[in-house]
């Protein structure tokens, strides 16, 4: 590995080794960050809130001596991976992320980013690639029953058509899948996985994602659930779309599932990663929330009348849900 990063100015072409040396250095810096987090410190962590800071700034405030919690994958608004040691990814924006502020997190954790598009040199060509490759995962450590997100590439569109192993178990169809994330809930059946808070943590478990007849291999820690109640779990959404409306009475949507607190103030439901603070239901059962849906989604949606996705999850004390995607629709 060079000694020192190559800065890519517009026009040049950027080779598969310099490609290799920055992924090489992400994989290394968060695996180092890990083991840091983990060495010195117990307990549960809190995770602060970056949204809207440079990558910079967010990089400190994680690394901060309260905090200590080590920095994830980090995708652009395209989708695309951000290496953060480049210089010119220290101006960019946080615009979400996962977990949210606030979520109680395990030691040695860590944050995935999504940031804004960098400004694209032009010239550029992108590398053609034979399978699926895994870049990381987030968070990092995870417990079994939580959603983990994988980020890499050249994953299928269709989330059935990606197989995922976790040391040899395979886990349910992931939630969701892009060209460069799949959402996959951690199985149970791991293999000296820890099953209750305070086990050791299990570093290195290997985490399979297979495409076709190709293999892409990565490495995942599992740790010790946060809480002894299980995580909750959304099962259904109702209506089919949920409608947005700027008059001064919302509709509400109705969120099926496990898990749930019920204490309305005790969950916290996202639209995509919005708001950041999350709102809270009407009503809240443990199989049942009833949500108004925030006004502020019609920023988000360019025509009244056209259904558009939103990623919906419930945050508790005892983690986050798995994430729903659901049509939402401005009247």
């Amino acid at each position: 590995m060079a000694d020192s990063l190559v800065e890519v100015k517009p026009g040049d072409l950027i080779t598969s080794e310099m490609w290799n040396d920055m992924v090489a250095r992400l994989t290394q810096l968060t695996k180092t960050l890990d083991e840091v987090s983990r060495s010195s410190l117990q307990g549960t962590m809190t995770v602060p809130d970056v949204f809207g800071r440079k990558l910079s700034d967010a990089k400190a405030i994680l690394a901060m001596p309260e905090n200590q919690l080590g920095m994830g994958f980090i995708v652009d608004a395209s989708g695309k991976i951000i290496d953060p040691t480049l210089q010119s990814s220290a101006k960019l924006i946080v615009i979400g992320q996962a977990p949210g502020p606030g979520t109680k997190v395990n030691p040695g954790s860590s944050v995935g980013l999504a940031v804004s598009a960098p400004i694209a040199p032009t010239g550029t060509t992108t590398l053609a690639t034979p399978g699926p490759k895994i870049k990381g995962f987030q968070p990092d450590p995870a417990p079994v029953g939580s959603e983990v997100t994988i980020g890499g590439e050249a994953f299928a569109a269709d989330p059935k058509d990606n197989i995922v192993f976790f040391d040899g178990v395979k886990a349910d169809t992931p939630t969701k899948s892009t060209g460069n994330t799949l959402l996959v809930i951690v199985p149970k059946g791991i293999k000296d996985a820890p099953v209750k808070p305070g086990d050791k943590t299990r570093v290195d478990v290997p985490v399979t994602v297979k495409v076709g007849d190709k293999t892409a291999e990565g490495f995942l820690d599992i740790s010790a659930p946060i809480s002894e109640k299980a995580a909750p779990k959304i099962d259904t959404i109702t209506p089919t779309v949920g409608i947005v409306s700027t008059a001064q009475k919302n509709s509400t949507i109705t969120i099926n599932g496990t898990g749930f607190a019920t204490d309305p103030k005790a969950n916290f439901v996202r639209f995509s990663a919005f708001p950041k603070d999350g709102v809270n239901p009407d009503t809240a059962k443990e199989n049942q929330l009833v949500v108004v849906v925030p006004k502020e989604l019609a920023q988000f949606m360019p025509e009244a009348g056209v259904p558009q996705s939103f990623d919906v999850t419930v945050t508790t004390d005892a983690g986050t849900s798995n994430t729903k995607s659901h049509n939402f629709m401005r009247s």
